[in-house]
């Protein structure tokens, strides 16, 4: 993941928040404006709670799994100090997981927010244009595989593979993908679109990489268009 990628953050949390156990916290830390406005912020949502910086990161998740409710973590007796400027991680987010986890009522963590006021991030984007379906670079890993902003369901898969090959490109760069379950279903060095195991729409090269076929990166634009 690229550091200081809020975006691509929020799509790993978003992925893994699904197998966690009823009850998990979770503590997150993407967090490039540590010390400026931003606000430390601990949510309860239906089945978990997530700490981290209200930057967005966290939304995906409050999103999916419906907010109970919200604090902006200035109780400053439950810090550990002295408290830096630069590492809320350590001494601010850190200690009201923990606490978190040990039963403490989220309402002794700070002061109550509403709903209203946490940053909104929002991993799905879909924009049609000129006989494209765009969509945006949610998360490249280290293989050079490419997750969108689409997931199973939203039927932009299917509206692109409906001739079996598709034009995936980011500005004047295109591969042509083959649509497949699974990248190993194509050659060595052929680009596939699929389903990742998260259920986003996802291109790859066999053993090579897409990002760099495509030139993209976390936030960019992918416009698919089928063949």
């Amino acid at each position: 993941m690229r550091s200081f990628d809020v975006r691509a953050g929020a799509y790993v949390l978003y992925a893994a928040h699904r197998y966690a156990p009823e009850g998990t916290v979770f503590l997150v830390v993407v967090d490039p404006g540590v010390g400026g406005s931003r606000e430390p912020v601990a949510i309860e949502t239906r089945r978990f709670y997530l700490v981290g910086p209200n930057n967005g990161v966290l939304w995906p998740v409050v999103a999916a799994d419906g907010l109970v409710k919200a604090v902006v973590l200035d109780e400053q007796a439950v810090w550990l100090k002295p408290v830096s400027y630069t590492f809320h991680g350590r001494d601010i987010f850190a200690p009201a997981a923990t606490l978190l986890a040990l039963g403490t009522p989220i309402e002794s963590l700070g002061s109550p927010i509403p709903g209203e006021r946490l940053v909104k991030l929002e991993l799905k984007y879909v924009a049609e244009r000129e006989g494209m379906t765009c969509l945006k670079v949610v998360y490249v890993d280290d293989f050079g595989n490419v997750a969108l902003s689409a997931e199973r369901g939203d039927g932009v898969y299917e509206r692109a593979c409906r001739r079996g090959l598709v034009e995936a490109c980011s500005g004047e760069r295109c591969v042509t993908a083959r649509c497949v379950r699974s990248f190993s279903e194509v050659g060595e060095g052929e680009a596939a679109l699929y389903y990742n195991s998260f259920g986003f729409v996802e291109v790859a090269v066999y053993k090579g990489s897409a990002a760099k076929e495509l030139g993209v990166r976390e936030g960019d634009e992918v416009c698919l268009a089928g063949r």
